[in-house]
């Protein structure tokens, strides 16, 4: 009589010697289908991110035997799809941030009853000492209105890295402000 965990071991061990075979016939053609629709390290990302869930059907109890190369180049084509609709959507975002960037005629705001002061040219060139990735998430913020997740996901970053981006540009925004002459 058969213990169990022996029985169990061995139906692990069969599907994952399934996946490795799987994995072997079928990289090439993932791979390659890839990397002829797009740049070199999206497409190791994203044969990467078709084996990643090919793992987890696995583990998660998925018979490896059931799945083929072509079903990973259908999940390969549709990984592939959501990257460019991303990149689409973060270069709208970029556009949209720097057309909101662009002085107005009505940027003139009265300081005072006896001067005005052209803040928007000032704003402008304050703007134009941050880096372009500072400039981005500073209008996305302040003009845009978008939150710290929506511009994290915009410019690929995490939200800790775009705060501290955002604080840095904001210091570095106000300090080339201050230096300005806009009176």
């Amino acid at each position: 009589m058969r213990d169990e965990h022996a029985l169990a071991g061995q139906d692990a061990s069969t599907a994952e010697a399934r996946f490795w075979q799987l994995y072997a016939v079928s990289l090439p053609h993932v791979h390659g289908f890839l990397s002829r629709r797009c740049d070199r390290q999206t497409a190791e990302d994203l044969t990467q991110e078709v084996y990643v869930d090919l793992v987890r059907r696995v583990r998660g109890g998925d018979d490896p035997s059931r799945f083929t190369t072509g079903w990973l180049i259908t999940v390969a084509r549709s990984r592939l799809i959501d990257h460019m609709r991303a990149q689409q959507r973060r270069e709208r975002k970029l556009a949209m941030a720097w057309s909101a960037a662009e002085p107005r005629a009505d940027d003139r705001i009265a300081v005072d009853a006896n001067s005005s002061a052209d803040l928007g040219a000032a704003t402008q060139r304050a703007l134009d000492e941050l880096a372009e990735v500072e400039r981005c998430v500073l209008v996305m913020h302040h003009l845009d209105g978008s939150s710290v997740a929506d511009i994290a996901v915009a410019i690929g970053r995490s939200e800790r890295a775009t705060e501290s981006l955002l604080a840095r540009a904001r210091r570095k925004f106000r300090a080339a402000f201050e230096e300005t002459p806009h009176v």
